[in-house]
């Protein structure tokens, strides 16, 4: 079965993972101020790949039994279960991953001579976007 989770309370933290990278890349850290409407926030995962019921679990092997904050839904199912370890640390890998292809392209493009161009499409891109949605029921 699968559910929906926030991840944002798990670390890394984007925002400041991203503001250290790009400080090492020799990049200014306020680079990085589009994070939060760029980066997932919310993840659909296989419930038994990340959580586990309370009693069929080492004490050791637990991350947290206070999982309220991590669901968007399927509340009800989540009763008496806890986050394993490995299911924090596939989040956590599933988090850094994106803080370095977010961080990597940031780069990429302050080092990009072809900055102007890239704005007015992305700008056109995204008044498409805003103009499809328009024209949905």
């Amino acid at each position: 079965m699968k559910t929906k989770i926030d991840i944002t309370s798990i670390n890394p933290d984007y925002e400041t993972s991203i503001a250290i990278k790009l400080e090492n890349s020799g990049i200014p850290s306020c680079l990085g101020n589009m994070i939060l409407p760029t980066m997932e926030q919310v993840l659909e995962i296989e419930i038994a790949d990340y959580f586990t019921d309370k009693n069929a679990v080492a004490d050791k092997e637990v991350y947290s039994d206070n999982i309220r904050g991590l669901l968007v839904n399927n509340i009800d199912v989540f009763a008496n279960k806890v986050l394993t370890k490995s299911g924090a640390q596939s989040i956590t890998e599933h988090k850094e991953e994106a803080i370095v292809k977010y961080t990597e392209q940031v780069v990429k493009c302050s080092k990009c001579t072809y900055t102007d161009v890239c704005f007015k499409l992305t700008q056109n891109m995204l008044a498409y976007i805003a103009l499809d949605n328009t024209n949905k029921c």
